[in-house]
Parts: structure tokens; sequence; C-alpha cells
């Protein structure tokens, strides 16, 4: 058998320690430069976010220019052809990052070249169903009766089907009672002499009451016993918390404007507000506003020489205490949008441009 000499001994733990210190470092290595990776994508995806919060800020702050210009305009318009019609011209000038590179240029007159894409929408509040005049006692009945009629739209049918989440379903007028009693100041349930407000919200897992104040913001409806985050996600668009007044019927959602017609009928069990006549006076409505004036020309006298020629005999004081025809457009709700490669960022913010006040800001 050979023997191995102890410079042979050697040399093998020679190249033991090499094979050892090669891996150990290759592990090192490696470890490094998949933190190296790691650390650029979060530098990449930080860099990204930041570019598109910003995108959406800027988005914003053109669209709000553009708001407080039209306002401006149209006071000035209406000072000089009080009688002509003027249509609602925020909603049909979204704001892009396009606008910015226009207006921003560089020394030689080149365009700012900007990274991402950016994009913001303003809507009106002023055509939605303001929540928080249900706590008010000479408008109470009506804005409640007005809410009723916008739970009509056939949409929410399936949630009167559903069960809660404690295994109860909740119809159309409970879930109108329920938010009536969220906000209006007594303790007693509405449509109960006896009930009480806090009954269905006691034995919930999280118990809490109502809060008998205003709505500070249109999220808290989700609070409201009967309403689920996919249920809110159909209100939303219906409902304003802020002091908007009677309903512009210019901007106000077509099942809103329903609702205002079946509440301001005549004769509210006539059966043309459910046939065809009614289908036929949306359909009008709806092609009016399609028409260059046509938001400036739809208003309560407007809606009742329609009605009238489809057999929906409208009540013109009736169509007095929910519309606004003198209304100025002066609340907005304006969601932004900025992306920069895969990363999105959104900015919700509601604006008072007759204080020049933002009153509500979430970042999404």
């Amino acid at each position: 058998m050979l023997e191995l000499g102890p410079r042979d001994r050697q040399r093998g733990i020679a190249i033991l320690t090499v094979l050892t210190a090669v891996t150990i470092l290759t592990i090192v290595a490696t470890d490094m430069q998949y933190n190296a990776r790691v650390d650029a994508q979060l530098a990449e995806n930080g860099r990204d976010e930041l570019i598109a919060y910003y995108n959406a800020k800027n988005a914003l702050e053109i669209e709000l220019g553009i708001l407080r210009a039209l306002r401006q305009a149209q006071a000035t318009l209406k000072q000089f052809l009080p009688n002509v019609p003027l249509p609602n011209l925020a909603s049909m000038l979204p704001a892009e990052c396009g606008m910015l590179t226009a207006l921003i240029t560089l020394n030689d007159d080149t365009p700012l070249p900007l990274p991402g894409e950016c994009v913001a929408k303003a809507m009106p509040e002023k055509g939605k169903i303001d929540l928080n005049r249900l706590g008010s006692i000479s408008d109470k009945f009506r804005v409640r009766n007005l809410l009723l009629g916008r739970l009509l739209d056939p949409r929410f049918d399936r949630y009167w089907e559903d069960e809660h989440g404690n295994g109860e379903r909740v119809s159309r007028d409970e879930l109108a009672g329920f938010i009536t009693d969220y906000v209006d100041l007594d303790n007693v349930r509405e449509g109960s002499s006896v009930g009480d407000e806090d009954d269905n919200y006691a034995r919930m897992r999280d118990r809490y009451k109502v809060k008998n104040a205003p709505f500070d913001s249109l999220a808290e409806m989700q609070m409201i016993y009967g309403i689920d985050d996919d249920l809110f996600g159909e209100l939303e668009q219906g409902f304003t918390v802020y002091p908007v007044g009677g309903i512009t019927l210019a901007t106000a959602e077509l099942p809103t404007v329903a609702a205002v017609i079946r509440q301001a009928a005549v004769n509210p069990n006539d059966l043309a507000l459910y046939g065809p006549g009614m289908e036929l006076l949306l359909t009008m409505i709806v092609e009016l506003r399609a028409l260059p004036l046509g938001q400036g020309i739809l208003n309560a006298a407007t809606l009742k020489t329609l009605g009238a020629q489809v057999g929906v005999n409208l009540d013109e004081q009736k169509l007095k205490d929910f519309v606004d025809d003198n209304a100025s457009l002066d609340w907005y709700t304006v969601l932004a949008t900025g992306q920069m490669n895969a990363v999105e960022k959104r900015i919700l913010a509601t604006f008072n441009l007759a204080t020049n006040q933002m009153v509500y800001f979430r970042e999404e």
C-alpha cells in the first residue's frame, strides 16, 4: 500500500483549504450580488412611486387650475349673457401630463420631458344627494324620500336578496331608515316610535353606536348597518356629504334624476312613472345632455315640459323643492392618477372653489 509523505499531506490540506475558501467566497459574492439586486429594485420601485405620486399631484393641480379658470370664465359670461345656457365644461376637460409638457419648456423652447403618465378628472358634487340634510328637521322627510327613490335603481336589487353579515336581510326601506338614523339627532329608529337606533349595532361583534351627527366623509357610510364594501362602491357615486343644496339636473346621475321625477310627480302612484313613458323621458334627458348647450338648457321647467310630452306629469312646486336651477358648481371631487412603469398612485380630493379650500384628501 502506497503511503503519503508529509509533503503530500500538506498539499491535500492546502487544496481543501483553497476549495473551502473559494466556496465561502462564492456564497458571500452570490449573497452580495442578490442583496445588490434587491436594493437596486427597491430603489427603482421607490423612485417609481415618488414619480407616480408627483405625476398624480401635478395632474391634480392642473385640473384645479382648469376648474378655477372655467368658474371665472362662466361667471363673466353670465354677466354679459345672462339668458344663454352654459354647459358644465369641467367634466369635458380632463387634465393630462401632456398639458404640463406643453406648458413648460426648456431654455431652447423644447418641451420639458416628463417621465410616466398622469390624468385627472373632475366630478361635480352638485348633482348628488346631500346625506347630511337628513339631520335637518325641515329637509329630513323630503331627502329621505329622494334617498328611497334613488335606491329603486335596478342595479341595487340583488342587495335586498343577499344576507347581511349576521344572516339577516336588509330591505330597501330598512336601509333608507338606517342611513337616516345614523345622521338624525334623535335616538328613535326611523319608522318606529319605540325602536332603538343602536339595536342592530349592539348585536355586532364590534359594538358601536350610531353617530347622530353629520357625516365627515362619505366613507362613513360603511359604518351603517347593511352597507358592505360592495354596496358602498355602488352608492358612493350618487351621494355627497357636502352642503351642495338642491340637485342640479345637468350633472346628476340618471337614477338620481329618475328619483327626482318620481318624487315630484303630481300623482306618485302614477303607473307611467314605472313604464315606457318614464324610460322615454330618461332617454330624452340623455339626448338633451349630449347637445352642445343641452346641459345648460336642462332645468326644472324643461323637465316638466319633457315629462308632459310623454305623459309623466310633474308638480312645479315639488320640482323646486328638489332641483336647484341657479346652482353654482363650486364643489368638485377630483380623481388624479399618476403612473410610472408598473407603479400607479391615485389621489382623491374635494375642493370648494367658492372658498378656494381643499376639504378632503386621500392618497391611494
